[in-house]
């Protein structure tokens, strides 16, 4: 991958998230081991680990809402979307009632959450979410694919 190939400087979450651990398996795919001076783990949030990556002029991986809600403040550039490899979908999982008795579970209403935010109806609202402010959507409802 260039980033390391020519160590320019690369601001990582460091942080365990979901965008962290899509970045780790970015660079697993590429073989590569992201080490050194180049590499720099903010430990943060992605707000924050956006704001250091523009005051270093550093590529960094970002999630497509803060990006969108912070860029007026930033310098940096989207280089590369829509490739299938950044895809990071969201999931909905109801807890299960019988692994968890002991715990009030009001799955009845998960269920009808998990219908309505997989329906038509919620996907609707997901593919809007955003335009209105951002002039895009901020996520992308699993009906585009």
């Amino acid at each position: 991958i260039a980033i390391s190939a020519n160590e320019a400087s690369f601001v990582s979450r460091g942080d365990d998230s979901g965008t962290n651990k899509k970045e780790i398996a970015i660079w697993e795919e590429t073989g590569t081991t992201p080490r050194g001076d180049w590499y720099i783990e903010s430990g943060q949030g992605m707000g924050e680990t956006l704001r250091i990556a523009d005051e270093k002029q550093a590529y960094t991986m970002t999630d497509r809402g803060t990006y969108l809600s912070q860029q007026n403040n930033l310098s940096l550039i989207v280089l590369v979307e829509w490739d299938e490899i950044l895809f990071n979908p969201y999931r909905v999982i109801p807890v299960n009632p019988e692994k968890h008795k002991d715990i009030d579970i009001n799955y009845e209403g998960a269920q009808a959450f998990v219908e309505f935010i997989t329906g038509e109806k919620g996907q609707a609202i997901i593919k809007e979410f955003g335009v209105a402010e951002y002039g895009k959507p901020l996520f992308y409802p699993d009906v585009i694919k």
